[in-house]
């Protein structure tokens, strides 16, 4: 199964870089490449300077209407379900890892399936939905909207020095 994606280098950027119409690099790669690319523990002081994803290729910057298509469905998970919820999707092929914040006390988490087909990017809402019924149905409770658009980036795994033991993948 090759897996497309798109990518931004952020490291030793200024912040006057991180604005939205910046422009990744798409991908094209195995899924055990794609894996180890978001899933590789990268320490940083600053959350920004993490390299980003995106499941959506674009046809010009990152901007909703240059979307193309979705290539994953993809849960934030930052209400402080537990990670073990992801064994609810053992029958699905997927990546997990938590994200910047997570700590014991509150879990906050990445949940990553890779789709069998692309989803053009103006019909992503209606599978969206679909993905969080199925996130309702097999955790039972109500999946974060705010990951919802097409053209969202995420950062791959990534802790400051004083967590990195709290690191998940």
């Amino acid at each position: 199964m090759l897996i497309d994606y798109t990518w931004i280098e952020r490291e030793g950027r200024t912040p006057a870089c991180y604005r939205k119409d910046i422009r990744g690099t798409s991908a094209l790669t195995s899924f055990k490449y794609f894996y180890q690319h978001l899933t590789s523990l990268r320490i940083f002081v600053v959350k920004k300077h993490l390299p980003m994803w995106s499941p959506c290729i674009y046809r010009g910057g990152r901007k909703k209407e240059h979307a193309l298509y979705v290539s994953h469905l993809v849960y934030d998970v930052d209400d402080g379900t537990p990670l073990e919820a992801l064994y609810s999707f053992g029958a699905y092929r997927y990546i997990a890892h938590t994200s910047w914040s997570h700590t014991p006390e509150l879990p906050k988490w990445r949940l990553i399936l890779p789709l069998k087909k692309r989803i053009p990017a103006e019909e992503w809402r209606f599978a969206w939905q679909t993905g969080s019924k199925l996130w309702r149905e097999l955790v039972g409770t109500d999946v974060d909207p705010t990951c919802k658009n097409a053209n969202r980036f995420y950062f791959v795994l990534g802790a400051p020095e004083e967590r990195r033991l709290m690191a998940q993948s």
